[in-house]
């Protein structure tokens, strides 16, 4: 089955293993996400002004990406900003073929996860790279934000 295809109606096919059926319905999906962002707010404001921001916590001193409104760690909500733009080291990265639907316009791309100095790791994608020879486990890449065509601030690693 074709990921574009336009199932109307649902399908019954058996699993290969043991023969169970399964039951396969496809359509599409629209989400809209709002989401209210209170205390992290300071967050999407940074990207906007090109930082990327984590959160710390002001009573114990655990630092938090993404972001969060209270220390999960002590409990408590007194919490203060740290921005990790800048330069980062590459963990482990992927090329991703599979698409989400938002995403089916563009080439494959490059996701990774990158350890900033500040010692917390974040997921993103790695920006402006067609090959993976490109790229390695171990080297420095830079933490940044900038806007979609679309206007959306974002965060990303680069070469």
């Amino acid at each position: 089955m074709r990921g574009d295809e336009n199932m109307s109606n649902p399908v019954i096919r058996f699993d290969e293993k043991e023969g169970h059926p399964i039951y396969i319905s496809q359509r599409e999906l629209r989400l809209r996400y709002e989401m209210p962002v209170g205390e992290i707010y300071s967050f999407f404001k940074g990207l906007e002004e090109g930082k990327v921001l984590a959160s710390r916590c002001e009573v114990c001193g655990q630092l938090y990406f993404p972001p969060q409104g209270a220390c999960p760690k002590c409990r408590e909500q007194k919490m203060g900003w740290v921005d990790l733009s800048g330069e980062v080291e590459l963990l482990a990265f992927t090329q991703i073929f599979v698409r989400p639907q938002s995403f089916s316009a563009e080439q494959p791309y490059f996701v990774g996860v990158a350890r900033c100095k500040q010692g917390v790791n974040i997921l993103a994608r790695i920006a402006n790279v067609d090959d993976p020879k490109k790229i390695r486990v171990g080297m420095r890449l830079k933490l940044r934000a900038e806007r979609t065509p679309a206007g959306v601030p974002i965060y990303l690693l680069e070469l």
